[in-house]
């Protein structure tokens, strides 16, 4: 048996942690919004203050803190 159409699988995970009704891993599917990851953790509680939230990617993390360091050696 053969798929055609399909050349790469990968399997993407969000992490939800804090004020969610239950935080944790989750698969992320292809157009998924952040709105629908929230769902799936069944939303935030009523300690949650959404206006408060920090978004995060790691491998953009990693870019910045490698970019801060270039430019800390370029001035030095």
């Amino acid at each position: 048996m053969t798929v055609s159409g399909i050349e790469k699988f990968t399997s993407e995970t969000v992490e939800l942690t804090g004020q969610f009704k239950f935080p944790g891993v989750y698969s992320l599917k292809q157009g998924d919004t952040l709105q629908d990851m929230i769902n799936r953790a069944g939303g935030v509680t009523e300690q949650g203050y959404t206006h408060g939230a920090v978004f995060t990617r790691k491998n953009v993390a990693a870019l910045q803190k490698e970019a801060f360091e270039r430019t800390a050696d370029e001035l030095e």
